[in-house]
């Protein structure tokens, strides 16, 4: 917003300001008036800080992002952030913003997108302005209060018996081969795609990816390998020894587009919906917990920090019917063993 200037009114013979709804009086003398104005403005800019438009705070952050995230995070970041800009206007006042803005573009600009790309598209220009008002570029964010669409929960993972009716179905052994440790390790897409020989720790059969290397980038996530997956490690670690270890028949790293045209391709082979790389993440959590390992333990494995990303959106024990009756109908009270007094006797206890 553009600072008032001071103005004369004849009927009165003096200078005035506005600020807010409300005018000043700055005397009548202009000397004495304008340096009255400049004192006002120079506390009024220490009140409300810098202004900055939304063009220049973004990129400020982006400036930011690139810095000191990961490159397909950035990627990221730019995308939902330039859609932004060219929605509100570069030139538009951040103070001027409101949560309404952020609904307006969400609906103009990823009408007919899932709830949970469009969640990432809001929570991405919050975070742009949080981070601003953190670093004091702003006073405050004025989007904190903006709405995020719910987010979905995938709902696809693969059972264990047909784990291998999925890997045979690809028709090379370098796809077949990223599936088997995808399967038997959970490990992220990303981290497929960018594993590399020199994380490799053979004495504990692992794959420990430095902290920077990691998501977040908070600390060291490691990968647990079982005998078959640390097999198809070590050898492509030695055919590899230098840049991503997981490569297409080409010899070429895998391309995050070519694996999801892979997972299509299987999907219509097979008349799978929802099969993806990240389907085999879930997979690997669900097989685990049904399995009877302790829900923390498959966290960890997961490179969770704790357990409720894999109590709401990885276990899916929910859509095992099998399991989930099994469960609910072992070491019932009421089922005791078989006697010729067993029933009068449960009866008198009730």
């Amino acid at each position: 917003m553009r600072e008032p200037k001071p103005f004369f009114r004849k009927q009165t013979n003096s200078w005035y300001v506005q600020v807010g709804k409300v005018q000043v009086p700055l005397g009548q003398d202009r000397k004495a008036a304008f340096e009255k104005y400049h004192e006002i403005m120079a506390d009024s800019r220490k009140a409300i800080g810098p202004v900055y438009t939304v063009g220049e705070v973004l990129t400020k952050y982006l400036d930011y992002c690139k810095a000191n995230l990961a490159e397909s995070t950035f990627s990221t970041y730019l995308f939902h952030l330039k859609r932004f800009v060219a929605h509100v206007g570069k030139g538009k006042r951040v103070e001027t913003l409101k949560a309404g803005d952020i609904q307006e573009w969400i609906d103009t600009d990823y009408a007919g997108k899932s709830g949970t790309y469009k969640s990432d598209a809001v929570t991405t220009a919050k975070t742009a302005f949080k981070w601003a008002a953190d670093m004091g570029h702003i006073k405050a964010n004025p989007i904190a209060n903006a709405k995020k669409p719910a987010r979905g929960v995938r709902e696809t993972f693969v059972e264990s018996v047909d784990w291998t009716k999925v890997i045979e179905a690809a028709s090379d052994l370098p796809f077949r081969e990223y599936m088997v440790v995808a399967f038997s390790t959970g490990a992220r897409p990303h981290e497929m795609r960018t594993m590399e020989a020199h994380f490799y720790d053979k004495k504990f059969s692992r794959v420990v990816f430095p902290r920077l290397k990691s998501k977040g980038k908070k600390r060291q996530r490691v990968i647990y390998l079982d005998e078959i997956a640390g097999a198809i490690v070590e050898r492509l670690c030695e055919d590899f020894p230098s840049g991503p270890i997981f490569r297409n028949r080409r010899g070429e790293p895998w391309k995050k587009d070519a694996i999801k045209d892979r997972f299509r391709r299987l999907r219509d082979k097979l008349g799978f919906p929802g099969l993806c790389a990240t389907a085999l993440r879930h997979s690997y959590a669900h097989q685990k917990l049904i399995a009877g390992e302790d829900s923390l333990v498959v966290s960890k494995l997961l490179g969770h920090v704790d357990g409720r990303m894999l109590a709401t959106r990885y276990g899916h024990l929910e859509a095992n019917a099998t399991f989930m009756l099994q469960r609910a109908t072992q070491n019932n009270p009421l089922r005791e063993p078989s006697g010729p007094d067993s029933g009068t006797s449960q009866a008198q206890s009730a």
